[in-house]
């Protein structure tokens, strides 16, 4: 008894129902054909963008008709402002003498800027500086500085004058005062007592004087002790 072997079954054949699936399946089939394609794309696009420069710089190298209204305002403004298309440019006169810097040379440069400042004949010109007006408009610039800190300082309460007076007699009134001390105590000693014997009684006085002043005994302190000893 014989047994037959059951039919082989041949998977039926894909069908690309749809052009993505028939693209992906040309291109993994035939790789080079694809390449090809976009070569010749790529070639169909550089060609005309190739052209572009040519196409816009022939457009601007022909002109206007002279009659045409926007060459007319051109020409106009040219000739009312004839250095409007130049870059802005600038003029130094140099004057050399031995006695540029003292006051006649002053006074010589500052003739020739207004000499200049005042020819009709010169159009066109934006500005005429030397080297004196220009330090001048400097100063009046830092003083505009400082005065925008002063006023506000000399209106404030207390005053900045009135602080800077605070502040220098919390400093030297104490010395001040232990000097006149001092004095007073050499000018009773012996003669053959030395002078560094009325240190202490003057700082002792001076310090009694001042006990009821924190901030000014503090500064005695300092001025008598220097370095921060204890003892002077």
């Amino acid at each position: 008894m014989t047994s037959a072997s059951p039919p082989t079954t041949v998977p039926p054949r894909p069908r690309w129902g749809s052009p993505l699936g028939w693209l992906g399946h040309r291109i993994a089939h035939r790789p080079w054909h694809l390449i090809g394609l976009w070569i010749a794309i790529l070639l169909v696009c550089l060609l005309p963008a190739m052209n572009v420069g040519a196409v816009i710089t022939g457009s601007f190298s022909n002109p206007l008709p002279s009659s045409d209204q926007s060459v007319r305002a051109q020409n106009a403004f040219v000739s009312l402002f004839p250095d409007a298309q130049s870059s802005p440019s600038s003029s130094i006169i140099l004057l050399e003498w031995s006695q540029i810097t003292g006051p006649v040379g002053k006074n010589a440069t500052l003739a020739v800027t207004a000499a200049l400042a005042q020819d009709a004949q010169l159009r066109n010109v934006s500005s005429i500086e030397s080297l004196y007006s220009a330090y001048s408009q400097y100063l009046a610039g830092q003083v505009l500085l400082g005065w925008g800190f002063l006023g506000h300082a000399l209106a404030s309460n207390p005053s900045l004058t009135t602080s800077v007076n605070d502040t220098a007699s919390a400093v030297w009134a104490p010395a001040a005062l232990y000097l006149h001390y001092w004095n007073s105590t050499v000018a009773n000693l012996t003669p053959s007592t030395p002078v560094s014997a009325a240190d202490l009684p003057a700082y002792n006085l001076t310090e009694t004087a001042l006990a009821s002043n924190a901030l000014e005994t503090a500064v005695l302190a300092a001025f008598y002790y220097g370095d921060g000893a204890s003892t002077p």
